[in-house]
């Protein structure tokens, strides 16, 4: 069992890419044009919009050619393999959460969370971030451990 999910590249739809590719050259002429118009004459106001036109070709860039554009800053993850679940919620939170499956003793999968018994104490991971197929898919993937996690305890009483 193998889920590696990036949260920061869950609401781009792959149809609209030409499109953005279209825009961030859009944006990026712009902001060479107010480059250009500003070099005789140095209007702070037309700068700052050439910057932010800039980083806006960038970003829609990014988007169009299928990398998420917030991956430049951080990442946000969400893994689940065999030895356990590795967890970064927020591109600007460093804490890594980490749970291996032998510490697990019990799983509550609910709506937008799944609780684990972690040492006899329940642990809360947030799923309303994810988009419906990877919510989908995580609770798929904790439905599998345990149900293999059943048929092993029966197996061996």
């Amino acid at each position: 069992m193998e889920l590696n999910i990036n949260l920061n590249n869950q609401d781009y739809k792959k149809k609209n890419r030409r499109t953005y590719i279209v825009l961030s050259i859009l944006a990026f002429s712009f902001s060479i044009l107010l480059v250009a118009i500003s070099i005789n004459e140095p209007f702070l106001f037309e700068r700052l919009n050439a910057v932010y036109l800039f980083f806006l070709s960038v970003f829609l860039y990014r988007i169009g050619i299928g990398k998420p554009p917030f991956d430049l800053i951080g990442k946000a993850y969400f893994k689940i393999n065999d030895s356990g679940i590795i967890y970064k919620s927020s591109i600007f939170r460093s804490k890594i959460v980490q749970y291996y499956w032998s510490e697990i003793k019990d799983i509550k999968i609910k709506l937008f969370e799944v609780e684990l018994k972690i040492n006899d104490k329940w642990v809360m991971i947030d799923l309303e971030k994810f988009s419906d197929d990877n919510l989908k898919s995580v609770k798929d993937a904790f439905k599998d451990f345990q149900t293999n996690r059943m048929n092993r305890e029966t197996t061996i009483t």
